[in-house]
């Protein structure tokens, strides 16, 4: 005689993903955070940085591939983490970040203890990105996106 199992008379209900923290979806922070890192492990490794035909600091995006602007596509996330603190309440401390988006932008010499402290900011921005929620992610995305509506509008 076989023993079946009970039959399970709990109601499904689907769990909402918005409210479940972006730990979970590793593979967006990866597409994130991954390019700033190989490119500050590049300045460490070589003490270079990919540089377009004109001069532009260029890196290369894990998700698609296409090669964009490092020193801007870096000030955005800063903006973007800074309409983040002043909401959470939380310092993340991102001067090393500006520090180092201005030595690229003006050409300057980067040292190993500005490219550490760079390291710590990033890795302070991907532990708070860990803990956020994906509708808390979406809701700092559109922010900032209005943000630079507005600034195009103003300019």
């Amino acid at each position: 005689m076989s023993r079946q199992k009970p039959r399970r008379n709990k109601k499904y209900r689907p769990r909402d993903l918005g409210t479940a923290p972006l730990i979970s979806h590793m593979h967006v922070i990866y597409a994130v955070f991954s390019p700033v890192y190989r490119v500050i492990d590049q300045i460490e490794r070589d003490g270079t940085i990919d540089v377009a035909g004109d001069g532009m600091t260029v890196y290369q995006a894990a998700k698609d591939g296409k090669w964009y602007s490092f020193a801007d596509g870096l000030l955005g996330l800063v903006e973007a983490y800074e309409i983040w603190e002043r909401r959470s309440g939380q310092n993340l401390n991102m001067i090393p970040l500006k520090q180092l988006i201005a030595r690229i932008k003006y050409n300057t010499a980067i040292t190993e203890i500005e490219t550490r402290a760079a390291r710590e900011s990033v890795d302070r921005m991907r532990q708070a990105t860990m803990r956020m929620t994906a509708y808390e992610a979406d809701e700092m995305l559109r922010d900032f996106q209005i943000k630079e509506e507005l600034l195009k509008v103003a300019a």
